[in-house]
């Protein structure tokens, strides 16, 4: 955290920034705008930020901002500037891709743990066969992200036709809760191993 802070748009657009008594600011530096417009770079900037503060722009316009916090409607391609979808900005375990996709914040570790996986088993077929099952919570904005759940027998071959769509349940946040369950009763594998892949929409 520093007390000011500066940085210039596609070489033509500055904004300087100074902290107010005891704010801080922080910000993640990148090399280029890289197409997301000014207005975009200028807030994915500032997504980190607590309290309030003043932006000089270089025209003299002096700008207002008052405690900003990450804003996951913003689609991947401004949350990964940098290809920064690999960060984990606040340790939790999360890369700014999974964040996006599950509805978190990437920078705040204590937003993440309902956003863990959960792989458990459970009954279907009116209770007589059990099956692995594998939750997560999916950010309902993230549109520009492929969630799928996949599943192994050894860890190095992976596909989807061996899972089946469970149910998805409004959280009233944003995010739904949604389920998937292996397709093959639990008492007949000898081994089996589910995950959840993320992707960026092309």
């Amino acid at each position: 955290m520093g007390d000011s802070w500066s940085k210039t748009f596609s070489g033509s657009i500055g904004l300087d920034v100074d902290a107010i008594g005891s704010v801080g600011l922080d910000t993640r530096d990148r090399g280029s705008n890289n197409g997301g417009g000014a207005e975009a770079s200028m807030w994915r900037d500032f997504l980190f930020a607590n309290g309030s503060f003043i932006g000089n722009q270089g025209s003299g316009l002096s700008l207002a901002f008052t405690g900003l916090q990450p804003n996951t409607e913003y689609p991947i391609t401004i949350w990964a500037f940098d290809e920064s979808s690999n960060d984990d900005l606040d340790g939790d375990g999360l890369a700014a891709l999974l964040e996006h996709a599950f509805g978190s914040i990437n920078g705040d570790a204590g937003a993440s743990p309902e956003s863990q996986v959960v792989i458990g088993t459970g009954l279907f077929n009116g209770g007589t066969e059990e099956n692995v099952t594998i939750t997560f919570r999916r950010n309902l904005a993230a549109d520009d992200v492929i969630i799928t759940a996949e599943i192994s027998s050894d860890l190095a071959s992976w596909n989807s036709l061996g899972v089946q769509y469970v149910s998805s349940i409004p959280n009233g946040d944003g995010t739904e809760t949604v389920t998937y369950r292996s397709t093959a009763p639990f008492a007949s594998i000898d081994k089996e191993f589910v995950r959840i892949r993320v992707t960026q929409r092309p």
